[in-house]
């Protein structure tokens, strides 16, 4: 279990980093974040990416972490908790979130003043590892009949060969 939990921890970071990096480095997230309207473009991609992609938020935000996007969208124009500077690089943290505990990795917006943040909630998270279980007993299930099997294979007497010619 805390293997499952461990590989799904890890495989969420590897997916909010990624995508947080990719949109930092996309063109359009700089353009539409220097316009007149910083919620008008980002919002709508911000949707696509979380219905594409699973992840439970995306967060646009400027150098004065004002947001631009957000899941709810009473948020857009507010401020983020604290530390609202972007970051010098890319980071991940697991931190409470408006949406719960999250992964979330931020990416700064290249060549702009802002941020990207991609969280995946802890309780999906929890949910990949839980999914792992039963396959994991099976697996581990499935090799006591083939020890068997092997070991009726080769006759009752390799066993004792074995020991007695090694031993």
């Amino acid at each position: 279990m805390l293997q499952a939990r461990k590989d799904s921890t890890a495989d969420a970071r590897q997916r909010s980093r990624d995508i947080a990096e990719t949109l930092a480095y996309a063109p359009d997230t700089l353009r539409s974040m220097t316009g007149p309207d910083p919620s008008a473009q980002p919002q709508p991609l911000a949707e696509k990416v979380v219905r594409g992609t699973g992840v439970d938020l995306v967060v646009v935000y400027s150098r004065d972490g004002v947001r631009c996007t957000h899941p709810d969208s009473a948020l857009i124009g507010e401020r983020v908790p604290a530390p609202s500077r972007p970051p010098s690089s890319l980071t991940t943290h697991t931190r409470d979130t408006s949406q719960g505990p999250a992964v979330v990795s931020y990416a700064p917006v290249v060549g702009g003043d802002g941020t990207v943040a991609v969280g995946i909630a802890v309780r999906q998270v929890e949910a990949a590892a839980a999914q792992q279980i039963p396959l994991l007993l099976a697996a581990g299930a499935g090799g006591v009949p083939l020890c068997l099997s092997s070991s009726e294979a080769w006759g009752p007497g390799f066993v004792e060969g074995s020991v007695a010619e090694h031993g």
